[in-house]
């Protein structure tokens, strides 16, 4: 086996009258660092709802393979094509219209009751060890719930939409901002606060559940499920708010004027790792 020849960091490439630098080698790295295990990379998944508008026409790619040909709006990603796939053949029977976000990520059409959206369901996989399993952001704040335009993409196991936040400034404060001594001691007092009150709540649950039939039993247990996960959101915040958060080293938040810039640095600083936009 033939010995790699060490090339030092500083090396560059020479020529009449010019220099340049090489980029970072594996050749320049100590034998020690090479010998270490390498890093498995870091699952991410990020979902944009495009559903309002997109030609697919002008999108999808005629031909199969890693050789396709590029069409006028994949066109900004041809330098990255070797980093990504075109999926076509793709259905969903209720999605058409203005209602087709209800469906987009549970396949469960507007009239009838929704389930944990796959969103959530990788965030359990791949995100619980971070601050924020998953972000939900939208054009618009809240959820949209009921009406013709859904704002949100994001359903808990109870098939309760989660709000959306369509701020980016608020976004950015939530990921970077650390809190101030007065927000961990309201935070903390909130969670003991409002933990008190489940505790009571789901005491006079159990005693009315012994009153109550079948099909309401099943309801109650429906709301219990959701003042567990309630409880353990409030305790994740709580236990996240004493670890500092990061610094990454911005020039100013108009450089991270819009959601998916906002997402990036959250997923590089490996805070998030989930991102549902519509």
């Amino acid at each position: 086996m033939q010995k790699q020849p060490k090339i030092y960091r500083r090396t560059m490439l020479r020529g009449s009258g010019a220099l340049l630098a090489l980029p970072y080698l594996e050749a320049m790295m100590p034998a020690s660092t090479l010998a270490l295990p390498q890093p498995q990379l870091t699952p991410r998944m990020g979902i944009f709802y495009l559903g309002m508008g997109m030609n697919v026409r002008q999108f999808f790619p005629n031909d199969f393979g890693p050789n396709f040909t590029t069409t006028r709006i994949l066109k900004p990603l041809e330098e990255h094509r070797g980093d990504f796939a075109v999926l076509s053949g793709t259905y969903l029977t209720d999605g058409g219209g203005h209602k087709g976000t209800y469906c987009f990520t549970t396949g469960i059409e507007r009239e009838k009751k929704q389930a944990i959206s796959f969103d959530q369901i990788v965030a359990d996989a791949i995100g619980k060890d971070t601050r924020f399993p998953s972000l939900q952001m939208s054009i618009e704040r809240g959820t949209g719930f009921s009406g013709a335009d859904l704002a949100i993409l994001a359903w808990n196991r109870q098939g309760v939409p989660l709000p959306a936040q369509n701020d980016p400034t608020v976004l950015f404060d939530r990921l970077f901002r650390p809190p101030t001594a007065e927000q961990k001691l309201r935070q903390s007092t909130d969670f003991r606060q409002r933990k008190s009150v489940l505790d009571l709540v789901r005491e006079d649950a159990a005693r009315l559940n012994k009153k109550l039939g079948k099909t309401d039993q099943q309801q109650l247990d429906q709301y219990f499920n959701s003042v567990r996960e309630l409880e353990r959101e409030l305790e994740r915040q709580v236990q996240w708010s004493s670890k500092s958060k990061p610094n990454p080293e911005l020039e100013g938040i108009g450089d991270y004027a819009t959601p998916t810039e906002t997402f990036g640095s959250g997923a590089r600083t490996n805070f998030t790792r989930g991102i549902t936009l519509s």
